[in-house]
């Protein structure tokens, strides 16, 4: 069971699908998800925003694994928009994001990264929000 947190995801269009997800899971020292949830809710968020991101949503595992672990969804349109610079860094620069980045020492204890890709075919939507 994963919990989201509306209050540190960004999601501008709800309507829109988006073929491209790329999700990557932070696992959290014990302890420390208020840190975390801080970083991801403060600058982080101010700068995804900035970043033009397309939609991120931000969950936490309750049960069923981990529940130090924390999900960031990120949504793009196309594959090759992977080449550019993530929104983060399309709004700090490389060097501002890694200053940011080291805010969370001590904090995440590791992370990894998947892309996923949306095939209509197989793929279930709820009616758009009105």
């Amino acid at each position: 069971i994963i919990e989201s947190i509306p209050d540190a995801s960004y999601d501008p269009n709800p309507n829109a699908v988006y073929p491209v997800l790329v999700l990557t899971r932070y696992h959290v020292a014990p302890g420390r998800a208020a840190d975390f949830l801080a970083y991801v809710r403060g600058e982080r968020s101010a700068a995804v925003k900035k970043g033009q991101t397309k939609r991120e949503l931000i969950s936490r595992v309750l049960f069923g694994g981990d529940n130090n672990e924390f999900r960031i969804a990120s949504f793009e349109d196309k594959i090759g928009a992977l080449d550019s610079p993530s929104p983060v860094t399309r709004a700090l620069g490389a060097d501002g994001v890694a200053k940011m980045v080291t805010k969370l020492s001590g904090v995440v204890l590791s992370s990894d990264r998947t892309v996923w890709r949306r095939v209509d075919a197989m793929s279930i939507r709820p009616k758009p929000v009105s």
